[in-house]
Formats: structure tokens, C-alpha cells, sequence
């Protein structure tokens, strides 16, 4: 019982430093670029208050997945094509 007690002790200073990094971090944050600090925190919280159902979280991660597929696939072939001014080009016409 002591063996827990202790590393619970231990864990005690790493956790102040994280929370003194974060509480740093959301400073700055809110220095830098306040409306997109605001923007973030009113995401978070309607999430965690439960406002984003799993099914409309699915529905976002598959569009997230399948943009990037698609991005990366496109990025690939013009590699491999060795064409790349192609989309450039293309949107230009």
C-alpha cells in the first residue's frame, strides 16, 4: 500500500508542471489569436457537453479521411507522373 501511496506522490510535481505548460500554452494561445482560441474552446465545450452525437462524429471522420485519401492519391500520381505543374495547369484552363 505504501509502493502506491509513493508514486502517487511522485506524480504529484509532474502533473503541477503539466498544468503550469498548459495554463502557458493557453496564455499565449489566447495572446496570439484570440478568435481562434474562442473558436476552439466553444468546439470542446459543445462537444464534451455532449452536443456532437457519435454518429455525426463518424459522418466527420469519414469525410476527414476520405479528403486526405483523396489529397494523397492525387499528390501520388503526380509524383509519379513526374507532373508537377499538372493541377496547376489544370485549374488554370
Amino acid at each position: 500500500m505504501s509502493g502506491q501511496s509513493r508514486s502517487g506522490e511522485d506524480a504529484m510535481p509532474r502533473v503541477e508542471v503539466l498544468a503550469d505548460e498548459l495554463q502557458e500554452a493557453l496564455r499565449l494561445g489566447v495572446k496570439e489569436s484570440p478568435l481562434l482560441t474562442f473558436a476552439v474552446a466553444g468546439a470542446l465545450g459543445y462537444v464534451l457537453g455532449g452536443g456532437l452525437t457519435p454518429g455525426i462524429l463518424a459522418r466527420l471522420v469519414a469525410v476527414g479521411i476520405r479528403t486526405a485519401v483523396g489529397l494523397r492519391a492525387q499528390q501520388a500520381i503526380t509524383d509519379w507522373l513526374g507532373m508537377e505543374g499538372w493541377s496547376k495547369t489544370a485549374r488554370q484552363t
